[in-house]
């Protein structure tokens, strides 16, 4: 991807000129993307420009659209208009168009789907996010042949109304989101035309019941999203769903786990965490056959036990973690495949009698107040590693009474182990009549399946064709430059560390079976991706702390895409990433640029990474965060930690699933929370030792999900979260900053702590807030004596211990 920046273009004089030379220049590019700072434009940067700019490209995304209207003109071949920031926006026109297959419009005051959407009769793709719909008549979709996915996240919509008379052609729809809006009742039966529905997200409503009224059959559904609601029914008697998979009812308000369940026979796993469950009766999941996880963590559960017998024959593991329960009862459950069942943190005394019926489990009960006769009953069973409890250096770190003694029976019973499972032969010295590698390596596969080289000193490592080895590490090739294969159908693993080579070997493809590859502490300085094209199991690569400078892209689309999962570029010299380069990785899960020198980081073309996990740009110099094209639906966590930034990022694309963010140790002189509104997720806000001075909120905000905001060890001075509502926040920390009142925030967040240790707090309000410090919801600068506090004068809190503060 090239992208050419043309600063601002002036349509009314040489504008389409210079964007028509610019393409000419650049005409060898494979992608080519131009950036254009400020248009300007006669009348209307819609309309007839579209016609003129619509000769010149096939997509156009708007940064900044500033008029009520968007206008695109009957016949335009635009295939994509995207709209980032249109705040004025109130109406979309369109004419009779055969090219346009997506819509994107984001942060407008759009209140309905604009009337000429069948108009559009090629549209694939709309998304309508963070605008002003309250509504969504599904009357309005039928028209629209080829609509695949449909995505209303962050609106206001209280109602859906349902298709008024059965269409001629049933919808094609296979996503649906409404994640984030104002619904309180969902009735899946409304969907009961979209039969290749695969996706549904409802997550971050209202929704205190979900049922379905009549039956109804969703053969594709693989994917249901109803976390954080306020149900407290869930019927899906009448529901069959063949292909779902798991299902998460987790930030919910259930009392009772569900009884009336449809036929859901490929479910694997169910996850009821955070509700208000009391009891848990295993015998409910008859109604599942196949499931392999039951997850009942973080919710006021006493109870477990089965009302009628029971086998579920695939379950595997069932994780009842951070509840309240004393008794524990599988009498009548036959589960043969279970192997883990955990209790952590919860109220028993007793380690349950769970081996006998479950031989092959293994059963954690760690943070549980176990009586010792009960745990020395067992001590064979921790030897074993079958029983986790607490355990300690000392009694004196134990949070219990007493304890028992485990370390002497472990190391006897593992002197005592005669047989080993695997064996590893470490050679200290290996003598050979040329080299250690190519004949020696066909003669030592007939004896092994794995050879690690500690220290490989030749400049040539040969892997001689239709070597059985399956893998090959060499950890010290200090004089190594050159690896050479012949065709291998066995080698999965290779890994070469501290070496002179300068590129990827050449004869890479002919390990065709290689799933992973590791380069590591070598002299590469560019990456072609085109190298690694024809090997299609490759799921991993790492390249970590090498000389990478460059990345070039691969130059003519692939027969089948990439199978690579975890891409590893750590440590190099990248100084600008473009994510949209890596689009024919679409199974890509983890991907690590940690510790180059990024200073800008973009995605020039919409790209979709939708199994993307882990995503790390830490430690780098980036002073722009650009990923408005990016659209990353399983990304949990960002860390933009040690970079540059001056201000917190604008430009986010769609990440629905994003939990945490932290722009730790940044450049930052200010905090408008509401850039967090793109995250109707967020539960965790970390930005602390930076240089920020002020906190503040431009347009009210909603977070549903936010528990925790650290803004530790900055210069803030003032902070003001009028507007904000997050109604689940348990802790604000502002500790080392320069704050002389404390902020009136327990009204606004009545359930949240909240610390201000070690800022100048006056007497005064320390003063009227003292029974917030005594009852621990409120957290300050505390000493036995004035002379042990750093301000001027303090309070007193309790008997030895004063609040310090400035007088």
């Amino acid at each position: 991807m090239f992208t050419c920046h043309l600063g601002d273009i002036n349509m009314t004089a040489d504008g389409g000129a210079r964007i028509r030379k610019a393409i000419e220049v650049e005409q060898d590019q494979y992608y080519l993307s131009m950036r254009i700072e400020k248009l300007i434009v006669s009348s209307s940067a819609s309309g007839p420009f579209l016609q003129r700019i619509a000769t010149l490209t096939e997509k156009i995304s708007y940064l900044t659209y500033n008029d009520p209207v968007f206008q695109v003109p009957a016949g335009n071949t635009l295939t994509e208009i995207e709209i980032v920031d249109a705040e004025k926006l109130r109406t979309i026109m369109v004419g009779m168009n055969r090219h346009l297959k997506r819509l994107y419009v984001e942060n407008c005051l759009l209140d309905r789907i604009p009337p000429t959407l069948s108009s559009m009769v090629m549209l694939e793709n709309l998304d309508i996010l963070h605008c002003a719909l309250t509504a969504l008549r599904l009357d309005v979709l039928v028209n629209n042949r080829k609509l695949t996915i449909v995505d209303l996240t962050r609106n206001r919509i209280r109602q859906l109304f349902p298709i008024t008379s059965p269409p001629k052609e049933m919808l094609p729809t296979t996503v649906l989101i409404l994640a984030a809006n104002q619904l309180e009742r969902l009735d899946m039966a409304m969907f009961a035309f979209m039969p290749e529905l695969e996706w549904l997200d409802v997550r971050g409503n209202r929704i205190v019941r979900f049922e379905v009224t009549v039956p109804t059959t969703y053969s594709s559904l693989i994917r249901l999203l109803v976390s954080s609601n306020r149900i407290t029914q869930f019927d899906t008697r009448n529901l069959t769903l063949p292909q779902l998979v798991s299902l998460y009812l987790d930030d919910n308000a259930l009392t009772a786990i569900p009884t009336q369940w449809g036929s859901m026979p490929e479910l694997y796993y169910i996850g009821l965490d955070r509700n208000d469950l009391r009891q848990v009766d295993m015998s409910i999941f008859a109604q599942l056959p196949n499931l392999r996880g039951i997850y009942i963590s973080d919710s006021k559960v006493e109870s477990v036990r089965t009302s009628t017998p029971l086998t579920l024959p695939s379950l595997e593991m069932m994780l009842f973690e951070n509840n309240q329960i004393v008794s524990v009862n599988f009498g009548g459950c036959n589960f043969p495949q279970l192997f883990l069942i955990s209790l952590i943190n919860n109220r028993l005394t007793t380690v349950p009698t769970l081996f006998q019926r479950f031989p092959k489990t293994r059963l954690s009960v760690d943070g549980n107040p176990i009586r010792c006769s009960s745990m020395s009953a067992l001590r064979n069973k921790f030897i074993d590693g079958k029983l986790y409890l607490s355990t300690a250096n000392t009694q004196s770190e134990c949070a219990t009474t007493s304890s028992i003694q485990l370390e002497t029976r472990i190391r006897n019973a593992i002197e005592a182990q005669e047989y080993q499972f695997f064996v590893s032969l470490s050679i200290a010295k290996l003598i050979v009549s040329s080299t250690a590698s190519g004949p020696f390596l066909q003669r030592i596969a007939t004896l092994t399946e794995k050879i690690t080289y500690l220290i490989y000193r030749d400049p040539v490592f040969q892997v001689p064709a239709d070597n059985t080895l399956s893998e090959i590490e060499i950890i010290d090739g200090v004089m190594l430059r050159s690896i050479v294969a012949g065709r291998n159908n066995h080698l999965t693993r290779l890994s070469l560390s501290n070496c002179l080579l300068d590129r990827i070997p050449p004869t890479l493809s002919s390990m065709i079976v290689l799933q992973q590859l590791f380069i590591l502490r070598c002299r590469l300085t560019v990456l072609r991706l085109d190298v690694l094209l024809n090997n299609h199991r490759l799921t991993t690569v790492d390249l970590t702390r090498n000389q990478i400078r460059q990345l070039f892209p691969i130059t003519s689309p692939p027969k089948e895409m990439m199978a690579i999962k975890t891409f590893g570029l750590a440590a190099n010299q990248l100084q600008y990433l473009d994510m949209a380069m890596f689009a024919f990785m679409p199974e890509l899960e983890q991907f690590d640029v940690r510790g180059n020198r990024i200073v800008r980081f973009e995605a020039t073309v919409p790209t979709t990474y939708s199994s993307l996990i882990r995503l790390f740009v830490s430690s780098n110099r980036i002073t722009q965060f650009d990923t408005r094209n990016l659209t990353l639906p399983q990304l949990v966590s960002l860390y933009l930690d040690d970079n540059a930034l001056t201000a917190i990022p604008t430009q986010w694309g769609s990440m629905p699933e994003l939990y945490y963010i932290g722009i730790n140790r940044n450049d930052l002189r200010q905090v408008d929370m509401s850039i967090f509104a793109r995250f109707p997720i967020l539960g965790g806000i970390y930005i602390s030792e930076s240089k920020v001075e002020s906190v503040r909120t431009s347009t009210p905000l909603t977070l549903p999900s936010l528990e925790m905001i650290l803004l530790d060890n900055n210069q803030i001075v003032s902070i003001n979260f009028t507007g904000c509502n997050f109604p689940r926040l348990s802790y604000i920390s502002l500790a080392g900053n320069r704050i002389t009142t404390v902020p009136p925030l327990f009204q606004r967040f009545p359930t949240t702590r909240l610390s201000v240790d070690s800022n100048p707090i006056r007497c005064s309000s320390m003063t009227a807030l003292r029974s917030r410090i005594t009852q621990r919801t409120l957290f300050v600068t505390t000493a036995s004596t004035q002379s042990e506090c750093g301000t001027t004068s303090s309070i007193q809190l309790e008997s030895n211990l004063l609040g310090c503060c400035n007088a």
